[in-house]
């Protein structure tokens, strides 16, 4: 969907648009928001920095170029981009962390801070991969009650793909099971707590009544 592996079948749309051959910047501007199950942060950045150079490549304005050059065009995109990147801060809990350096940050901390970067281009549908990958069972807790707000006040749908199954059962609307490449199952999290097929496969008897 984000365009990273070409389809060797088969088409792609994305609100009603065919992006099978098209760019990943396209599609990031048609409202697709993605994030990495191994961490692509820059980790000699600042929290806050992370997030602006984010903002700026949505710019039409190069950040990096203007930057040098002191354009007062790019000097204006800058003082934007520190604006919304403490506000995008705030909206996930960030905020007393914008100074820091992304490289010192616990782990559930920075899947924190990759989700504030991938809602810097306000896309409509945000691809996870593995977020909770890494985290504890608290610092995954945390993880989805954000999710389940940004869902709710910001009206994002989303796609995850996790093992964490209790987790996912807890966040999810809608769940496809997947086992070996193949569809297992599909249905709401009480349709597949319930199935028999993914018991077997995923959740163990440990579930029973989740």
């Amino acid at each position: 969907m984000s365009g990273l592996v070409d389809p060797t079948s088969g088409r792609i749309a994305l609100f009603g648009t065919d992006v099978t051959g098209r760019p990943l910047h396209q599609r990031a501007r048609l409202g697709l928001g993605r994030t990495f199950q191994r961490l692509e942060l820059f980790g000699s950045l600042t929290v806050e920095n992370n997030v602006i150079v984010a903002l700026e490549a949505d710019s039409s304005v190069g950040g990096l170029v203007g930057e040098v050059l002191r354009r007062p065009a790019s000097l204006d995109v800058r003082r934007r981009a520190e604006g919304r990147a403490r506000d995008l801060l705030a909206l996930v809990g960030l905020e007393e962390h914008a100074r820091a350096r992304t490289a010192d940050l616990p782990m559930g901390l920075a899947r924190v801070l990759e989700v504030a970067r991938a809602l810097a281009t306000d896309p409509k549908l945000l691809l996870l991969d593995e977020p909770s990958s890494g985290l504890n069972d608290e610092e995954t807790a945390r993880l989805a009650t954000l999710l389940r707000t940004l869902h709710r006040e910001r009206d994002l749908s989303m796609l995850v793909v996790e093992h964490d199954m209790r987790f996912v059962l807890g966040l999810s609307s809608f769940v496809h099971v997947i086992e070996f490449g193949k569809m297992l199952a599909s249905g709401t999290p009480d349709e597949i707590r319930a199935d028999e097929r993914v018991r077997a496969a995923y959740l163990g008897e440990e579930l029973t009544g989740a």
